[in-house]
């Protein structure tokens, strides 16, 4: 291989790892902006919502009460399954007739 050719390559493997770089940056950003504009938009979450509770009936427990809520995330899984399975039946049905 000449010299020329050699600087060439290195050329060629140096543009292509600036340019893959500079994509990474450029789409990690994006994604970033993006990901802050929706947690700023969204205020309220339907993720569970840890909650401590002090016990104020026995004094000698230090050990604060945690209380999950997850009604909400329950509630979505749930109506989610039903959906599927009410989508699935007709298929099952048709499945067992053969």
């Amino acid at each position: 291989m000449t010299k020329n050719r050699f600087f060439y390559l290195v050329l060629v493997v140096l543009l292509a790892g600036v340019a893959a770089l500079s994509g990474a940056a450029v789409g990690g950003a994006a994604v970033y902006q993006l990901e802050s504009r929706i947690h700023a938009v969204a205020g309220t979450s339907s993720a569970p919502v840890a909650v401590s509770v002090s016990n104020t009936t026995n004094t000698k427990s230090q050990n604060p009460v945690m209380i999950v809520n997850t009604t909400q995330i329950e509630t979505t899984i749930t109506d989610a399954v039903q959906k599927s399975v009410q989508q699935l039946l007709p298929f099952q049905e048709r499945c067992l007739d053969k």
